[in-house]
């Protein structure tokens, strides 16, 4: 599901990135991370200082004193906002904002030139970096002041000084070192593709015209007990995450300032899940006393990137000018209002709100109200529907109390439901369902009309994959013989009905004609062919049928595991190289699958180890592949690439042996170690074959994914394949 627009617009699409924050917080780190992500060049502020003094920070500060190195400092800030203001990743020196002039320069920057960044790191984390002995981490060698006294002076100015902060998480130190920043490296990616604008995002508009979505209400105070599994199965066929922050327990509780303390949480919350985020400061922390802390509040989620902020109609308008002013193009706006007892929905009262928050530009409307009968939560739905017929943003209306619990069901965006098992069901008066109570209750009622997919094969893939198609809130129907398109696409319910999949047995050929025509580089098994509509054709187009999607899962399955597995420092380039091991005659026929996963991530150079001529046959033709190179054992390959190629060691290793490979020296050693993905199933089994782990396991710095994460991956790209919604 993607809500958001982009960063792209506010500035010139190649306007440098500046990386502020304080020492230790991985400025540097994160900053070559982004180059490599941006494709720009990084320069680092300290080093440039260094290399035009000709000697270390430290050394110059002894001899000429912090007096002239300030004023340096400045000239070459001055210099990088002068000469380098477009298509580099720049980060700066951690004292920088401690001169008012080099603020007035940062803060004059990120008002319209370019995205300034400040990273933000556990304070914690952080000491314990910088106290560890024998690293070469700072050119400073002492603390001249407490870190803490530090961190509580530059708060104010990092805060004012930047557009977008960055949580940086911190390494795994149970990792192989060349896996410890892994986390970082997908945290990075996903703010990066941000950065320079998500391709066709899908607006809030759109997605209430074609179909039901819901956000999991989750205080972020909960977030700390919360862990990936936990999170995973609570959010199972849910759109959105609703972090929502009551100031009074968030900021009371806070470790350090309440900002650095919700970044932190919704830093890690992103670290769990790639639903979207809707950032929602509860109404009742406003007063007139405490606004400012309000206003930081939502700056706060606009600097954080969140998907959807929602922001208070009890402001004036004046106020709200000024907050969306700093509002980012990533976020979209949600304005929300509780409206008076004494109004009705859709009277004149609540058309006035409506057509306020509509004229101070919100993407979508969130009003809430007390609901004493039946028939008001009707008068609802009929507003709703009036709103959906025109050009205005559309309308979450939620009532308060039990009577109003209709309302929720006959919502059909972002409707929030709670935390299964929580204590409270309910937020801000709002009685919530569990995303299944919800589902559930809405087809007894007969309001909801699930999506259905079709699927044709008797396959377990299709049984399992029914199963979660099921849990996600699809209708589902499993059979051999494809349904005519005619009575696919003739619904009723022209937002019923959504896809076809015909899913081939393993040992038969292609269901239909088309699936060899359209499935890239595909095999006849663990191809997936899907007729599908778009969102526009949904509305605008019933009748119409949908277009074929070919996808093959096991390609798309090696190439989703190397890219989460595989290390920062051996980030696939033009010099990246695979080995394809052992592939017998007997699955000759998996040769373009696993050539595909390979082309997807970008290698063109692999060297085949031990294949049988039929396979070495398929993998020549293979015209994607620039050159492809023979050796009988991996000693050999390691040379053999270097010597044909110019190439370093190879990071990926995709293997048919019945046993996982033992690894030579030349590559057990490396000092980058990439990814093992072990297929023994491509190969009848060998007696003395060793059973392959369930959980991927690390020998020497390499890791070895086999059957089970495979698996699971594969499972994971068929629902994607299917339905449409990233996993």
């Amino acid at each position: 599901m993607e809500l958001s627009g982009s960063f792209a617009g506010r500035w010139a699409p190649d306007a440098s990135v500046f990386l502020i924050g304080m020492r230790g917080v991985g400025k540097t780190t994160i900053g070559l991370m982004l180059s490599g992500v941006l494709s720009r060049p990084f320069l680092d502020a300290d080093r440039i200082f260094e290399s035009a003094v000709g000697v270390p920070l430290k050394q110059f500060v002894d001899e000429h004193g912090f007096s002239a190195f300030r004023d340096r400092e400045t000239l070459l800030l001055q210099q990088l906002v002068r000469e380098h203001a477009r298509g580099k990743v720049i980060a700066l020196g951690g004292g920088v904002v401690e001169r008012e002039e080099n603020r007035r320069i940062i803060e004059q920057y990120a008002a319209s030139r370019g995205p300034v960044i400040r990273i933000l790191r556990d304070p914690n984390a952080v000491l314990a970096f910088l106290s560890a002995p024998a690293k070469d981490k700072s050119t400073w060698t002492d603390l001249q002041e407490s870190y803490a006294a530090v961190w509580q002076r530059r708060i104010p100015w990092y805060e004012s000084c930047s557009n977008l902060a960055f949580v940086a998480p911190s390494p795994d130190s149970s990792a192989h070192p060349s896996l410890a920043l892994k986390a970082a490296e997908d945290a990075i990616k996903r703010f990066a593709e941000r950065l320079v604008g998500v391709p066709s995002p899908r607006s809030l508009r759109a997605l209430a015209a074609t179909r039901r979505t819901t956000a999991l209400v989750l205080p972020l105070s909960l977030v700390d007990e919360l862990d990936r599994p936990r999170l995973e199965a609570a959010t199972r066929g849910v759109d959105a995450i609703e972090i929502h922050i009551a100031q009074t327990l968030d900021i009371s509780t806070a470790r350090f300032d309440f900002g650095t303390h919700i970044a932190l949480l919704v830093g890690r919350l992103r670290t769990m899940t790639r639903l979207p985020l809707l950032y929602r400061p509860s109404r009742q922390a406003y007063s007139a006393h405490d606004a400012s802390t309000y206003f930081q509040l939502i700056k706060l989620g606009f600097e954080l990137a969140c998907e959807v902020v929602d922001v208070s109609l009890n402001l004036q308008d004046e106020e709200l000018a000024t907050l969306l002013e700093k509002r980012s193009p990533a976020s979209q706006i949600m304005l929300s209002s509780t409206l008076d007892p004494s109004q009705s929905w859709g009277d004149d009262g609540a058309r006035a709100v409506y057509a306020r928050a509509a004229r101070l530009g919100a993407n979508v409307i969130r009003l809430e109200k007390a609901v004493a009968s039946v028939d008001e939560n009707l008068e609802l739905r009929r507003w709703q529907t009036e709103i959906a017929a025109s050009d205005g943003p559309p309308l979450i209306g939620l009532g308060h109390g039990d009577t109003a619990r209709l309302s929720l069901l006959l919502n059909s965006l972002l409707t929030p439901v709670r935390l299964p098992g929580a204590a409270e069901n309910n937020v801000d008066k709002v009685v919530l369902f569990t995303a299944d109570e919800l589902r559930h209750t809405s087809r007894l009622a007969g309001l909801d009309h699930p999506r259905c997919v079709h699927l044709v094969g008797t396959t377990a893939a299709a049984t399992t994959l029914g199963q979660r198609l099921l849990d996600a809130g699809f209708r589902v129907d499993i059979t051999q013989t494809p349904p005519l398109l005619t009575d696919v696409f003739s619904h009723p319910d022209s937002r019923a009905v959504v896809h076809l999949a015909l899913i081939p047995q393993p040992s038969s050929g292609p269901p239909v004609p088309k699936l060899s025509l359209l499935a890239r580089n595909a095999t006849r098994h663990d191809v997936v062919l899907c007729l599908r509509r778009s969102s526009a054709a949904l509305s605008s187009r019933p009748q119409e049928a949908g277009v074929y999607v070919a996808e093959n899962t096991l390609a798309l399955a090696v190439s989703h595991l190397v890219v989460k597995h595989l290390s920062p420092v051996n980030a696939i380039s033009t010099r990246s190289t695979a080995i394809l091991l052992g592939v017998p005659t007997l699955s000759a026929g998996i040769v373009p699958e696993l050539l595909a996963a390979v082309h997807h991530l970008g290698i063109r150079r692999i060297a085949a180890v031990g294949c049988s001529s039929d396979a070495l046959e398929r993998l020549r033709n293979f015209e994607v592949l620039r050159t492809v190179v023979v050796t009988a054992s991996l000693d050999e390959a390691v040379p053999a690439l270097r010597d044909e190629f110019g190439a370093g060691s190879p990071t990926v290793i995709i293997s048919c042996d019945a046993d996982p490979p033992d690894l030579p020296p030349v590559l057990a050693h490396a000092v980058a170690p990439g990814i093992v993905v072990h297929l023994p199933e491509a190969r009848l089994p060998s007696s003395g074959a060793r059973q392959v782990e369930n959980q991927p396991r690390t020998i020497d710095g390499w890791l070895y994914v086999g059957s089970v994460e495979l698996s699971r991956e594969r499972e994971d790209r068929l629902y994607e394949v299917v339905t449409g919604y990233p996993v």
